[in-house]
């Protein structure tokens, strides 16, 4: 989906990426997520030169858990022709831990580096 509030340049893209279970049955530990992200990052910027950011759920207080295993799935792809920016922010209610992908080779990077350092200022909030 695109994140509007990047996406002021028509020369390219920011998408989130949102992961939500299917149901309420645990899944630590499932290699098929791990294989299932790997996957879709490739996809995505196979032949893509936009952005994408990933933001990690706070609801249930399990943030810092779920960073470390985003973490870990990206170190096990090798995939070395992406970028991986991790920001965190705190409001008073809320921790967001979010992450910004994009190719390397990415001929607008730096605007979009640039824009999403200031969403980053202001905690997401516009």
């Amino acid at each position: 989906m695109l994140y509007e509030l990047l996406n002021n340049n028509p020369n390219y893209g920011v998408y989130t990426l949102n992961l939500e279970p299917l149901n309420s049955i645990k899944s630590h530990g499932d290699i098929r997520i791990e294989l299932t992200i790997q996957y879709a990052l490739k996809k995505f910027f196979e032949n893509n030169k936009n952005a994408l950011i990933a933001i990690i759920d706070s609801g249930d207080g399990r943030q810092q858990a779920r960073s470390r295993l985003f973490k870990r799935w990206y170190r096990n792809s090798n995939i070395d022709n992406i970028e991986k920016i991790d920001v965190e922010c705190k409001t008073e209610d809320v921790e967001i831990i979010a992450t910004l992908f994009l190719e390397k080779s990415n001929p607008f990077k730096t605007e979009i580096k640039s824009s999403f350092a200031e969403l980053v200022k202001l905690n997401f909030y516009y």
